[in-house]
C-alpha cells in the first residue's frame, strides 16, 4: 500500500481538488474548513502516532476522488469535531446547541448538518449490519454520511495503520461479517474503487495481524500530546476553573431557601 495513496496535508489536498476541476470558490471553502480544523484537533494524534488532522485530510480526499460535493468533502474534513474537537466551550459535552450553531455559522447549515448525521451514526457490527439492510431507505443526508463513514474506514487503513493494532476498530474489521456488510455498502454507494481498496486493506489486516509492532506498542490509543508551554498555562487555567465552580455552588446553596420546619 502507498504511503500517499491520497492527500495527507492541506497543500495536497487543495492540489487534488484543482487537478480534479473544483471550482475556485469550492477549494476555497475547503481551505477555510481546514484552517476551522487546525486549532479544533491541534495537538491531537491517533494511536500510530498520526497527526490528527493528516486523518481528516486524507478523509476529505478519498471523497474527492469520488467527487463528493463540497459540502461532504468538508463534512469529511470536519467529521470528528463533535467527537473530538476542542470549541474552547462546553468540554465534554456532544453535539450541543451551542457547539451546532457555531459550527453552523462556520460551515454552512449542509455541511454542518452532514458532520452532525455522520457522529450521530453508530459504527459497531449490528449497526453496519443494519445499515446494509436498510440503505434503500435512508433518506438522502443519511446517505452522504455513510459515504463519509466509508471514506473515514479505508482512510483509517491507509499506511497500514489498523494493521499496528491489536485492540478497538482493528478487532472490529477483523469479523467477516463486518467486512462484508462494509464492502457491500460500497456497492451500494456506487463505489467500486473503493470496494477494491478495502478488499485489500482487510486482506492485508490479515496478513499483518500481530507481526508488524512490538505487543506493548498494539493497544495504543488517540491521545493529546501539548507542548510544554500549553501543559504550564493549561493547570492555573484548571484550577481558575474549578475555583469558580466550587464558588458557583457555594452562591447557590447559601441563597437557597430554608425549608419551614
Amino acid at each position: 500500500m502507498l504511503v500517499f495513496d491520497f492527500a495527507q496535508t492541506n497543500l495536497q489536498l487543495r492540489r487534488q481538488l484543482v487537478a480534479l476541476g473544483y471550482s475556485e470558490q469550492d477549494v476555497a471553502r475547503v481551505d477555510t474548513a481546514y484552517q476551522l480544523g487546525v486549532p479544533l484537533f491541534s495537538a491531537q494524534y491517533r494511536a500510530s502516532g498520526k497527526p490528527f488532522i493528516a486523518h481528516l485530510v486524507g478523509t476529505a480526499s478519498i471523497l474527492a476522488s469520488h467527487h463528493a460535493a463540497a459540502d461532504t468533502l468538508i463534512a469529511g474534513l470536519l467529521h470528528a469535531t463533535f467527537m473530538t474537537g476542542d470549541f474552547g466551550f462546553h468540554p465534554g459535552r456532544r453535539r450541543s446547541h451551542r457547539q451546532r450553531a457555531w459550527l453552523r455559522h462556520h460551515l454552512g447549515a449542509p455541511a454542518e448538518q452532514l458532520v452532525a448525521t455522520y457522529d450521530a451514526l453508530p459504527w459497531n457490527a449490528a449497526a453496519i449490519a443494519t445499515y446494509r439492510q436498510t440503505y434503500p431507505t435512508l433518506d438522502a443526508i443519511t446517505r452522504e454520511a455513510m459515504r463519509i463513514r466509508l471514506a473515514n474506514t479505508y482512510e483509517d487503513f491507509m499506511d497500514d495503520a489498523l494493521c499496528l493494532r491489536r485492540g478497538g476498530k482493528a478487532l472490529l474489521y477483523r469479523d467477516p461479517g463486518v467486512r462484508e456488510s462494509i464492502l457491500a455498502l460500497t456497492d451500494l454507494a456506487d463505489w467500486p474503487t473503493l470496494n477494491r481498496l478495502l478488499r485489500d486493506a482487510f486482506q492485508d489486516l490479515e496478513n499483518t495481524w500481530a507481526t508488524m509492532l512490538p505487543a506493548e506498542n498494539r493497544k495504543g490509543t488517540s491521545a493529546l500530546r501539548l507542548p510544554a508551554s500549553a501543559r504550564r498555562r493549561l493547570m492555573p487555567a484548571a484550577e481558575g476553573w474549578l475555583a469558580r465552580r466550587i464558588r458557583r455552588l457555594l452562591a447557590k446553596r447559601t441563597s437557597a431557601p430554608t425549608a419551614q420546619g
